[in-house]
């Protein structure tokens, strides 16, 4: 064909198609503009972005200097290596390592926290707590209809809950990454898994705030879940921040703009948000997202929130503007901790959350009639004959205050389970009082709880489980409130 008729003709096309006066032009602009060899992936393309707009509907692909991830391609980042490591999800401890699917993590001398407890226990235990939250507390149940439910991750990080969702739960996912390179992460371990799962994932390789605008991102050397935006914040004095890069922000509310006469908002389940202290201006750029969801999980650091201009105090504020009334409530008295809120109650948020309430009344019981206690009443229970969190590492606050050092069992987690597994197991309320009894890990009676650290004067430096990585590799005693060395 003639390249002016070409042309003319395709102009003549486009026009019609913009008046919805020819509704296959789509393709016929396709097929003259490119060869015949091409056909079929443009083709493929145009039916990906009606699906998408099926199970995705409302949402805005692009913005000022951003796009959603084409979920065709990795988004690359100079630098950034892939360590993969096989992702054992909660719902898959019986799986064959063949039959895992595999993650791309940091190498461990980069991210000791997230990629290395990852690389050595399959997946980042924090998550778990949504996935219990999904589908025994915001999933209506005996659905039977063809909804889709929507799972809002802000703060994806590596993609360690993303995963835990995708392969736990039957949620449609929504993720934020401001971080450019922990976007090449999530996309390699995206591009390595079947399409059907890739297409119910919807990635934005940038951050939220309340205004849309550019701004740079800190990192810590050896932890990348401590990225935070504008402001270098570290873990410890002694911590390496590595150079900043500019990272691109725009308003929640503005990408689901058009969501707000879809089912999409009126399905969103769930959202998690982890941002470093940048929760506040997260909220005030996304109120009404918020509003619509059913459950948040979210961390509260006061550090790092007041050196965003915000507090703990503020943050909850805006949390209880969203609907969720009984979130000042719910404060642990932390300066760092996980809240977990669904509207309308549900139980206890969290196994902490009961603790915390039971140690602080006027008659309060022993801590081990406590422990027992929540443990029955928490919506964050684990089957009979199962120890918690798999043994070993402590990865939750609670967690702490029962960990040992040098004597007996070298957990309470690891005496739990070998009570739960003898020949007449115990219940495991009794399990748990008897093995509070004998870890060496006590907290004093009728004490809240604590920060989520612990110092020990007999070795040679501070060992930390901070909120924020749920984790410690070197065993320590729990001193009581009153003896708790400052955070550095």
């Amino acid at each position: 064909m003639n390249i002016c008729l070409r042309e003319y003709l395709v102009i003549t096309l486009v026009a019609c198609y913009c008046y919805n006066q020819l509704t296959s032009s789509k393709l016929l602009i396709t097929k003259l503009l490119y060869p015949e060899d091409r056909d079929c992936d443009h083709d493929a393309a145009f039916a990906a972005t009606e699906r998408e707009d099926k199970i995705f509907p409302g949402l805005v692909r692009s913005g000022e200097r951003w796009s959603m991830w084409d979920r065709q391609s990795v988004l690359s980042y100079e630098g950034v290596v892939c360590q993969w490591t096989k992702f054992r999800p909660s719902t898959m401890r019986e799986t064959p390592n063949e039959e895992l699917p595999s993650m791309c993590t940091y190498p461990k001398e980069q991210d000791k926290y997230v990629s290395g407890m990852i690389q050595r226990q399959g997946r980042w235990l924090e998550c778990d707590v949504m996935v219990r939250m999904w589908n025994h507390q915001l999933v209506p149940r005996n659905d039977n209809t063809t909804n889709r439910y929507y799972y809002l991750d802000i703060g994806v990080n590596i993609g360690s809950c993303l995963m835990e969702m995708l392969f736990s739960t039957k949620a449609h996912i929504i993720g934020f990454e401001a971080d450019p390179r922990n976007a090449a992460q999530i996309t390699n371990t995206l591009m390595g898994l079947p399409k059907e799962l890739r297409d119910r994932v919807s990635f934005f390789p940038i951050g939220l705030s309340h205004v849309s605008e550019t701004a740079v991102i800190y990192v810590t050397s050896r932890n990348r879940g401590n990225s935070v935006v504008n402001v270098a914040i570290k873990d410890f004095s002694s911590d390496k921040m590595e150079e900043p890069i500019p990272i691109v922000l725009d308003r929640l509310d503005a990408v689901f703009s058009n969501a707000t006469k879809s089912s999409l908002l009126e399905n969103l389940l769930l959202v998690k948000m982890d941002v470093q202290g940048y929760e506040c201006n997260v909220m005030d750029g996304g109120l009404g997202v918020f509003r619509a969801a059913q459950g948040i999980k979210t961390e509260v650091a006061l550090r790092w929130l007041e050196g965003q201009g915000c507090s703990g105090e503020g943050l909850l504020q805006r949390i209880e503007k969203a609907g969720f009334h009984d979130a000042r409530s719910k404060a642990l008295p932390s300066s760092a901790y996980e809240l977990e809120l669904i509207k309308g109650g549900g139980g206890p948020d969290s196994y902490a959350d009961c603790l915390s309430k039971c140690q602080q009344t006027e008659a309060a019981p022993t801590s081990a009639e406590c422990i027992a206690q929540c443990y029955g009443q928490s919506s964050i229970q684990v089957e009979d004959k199962k120890p918690i969190k798999g043994g070993g590492e402590p990865s939750s606050f609670a967690d702490i205050e029962l960990f040992k050092s040098g004597r007996g069992p070298d957990s309470f987690a690891d005496c739990l389970s070998k009570c739960q597994q003898t020949e007449a197991a115990p219940t495991n309320a009794e399990c748990i009082a008897q093995c509070y009894s004998q870890t060496s890990a006590q907290v004093e009676d009728h004490k809240p709880i604590c920060e989520g650290y612990c110092y020990d004067k007999t070795l040679d430096k501070i060992i930390i489980t901070d909120r924020n990585t749920k984790h410690t590799t070197i065993k320590c005693r729990f001193i009581s409130c009153a003896s708790q060395q400052p955070r550095p």
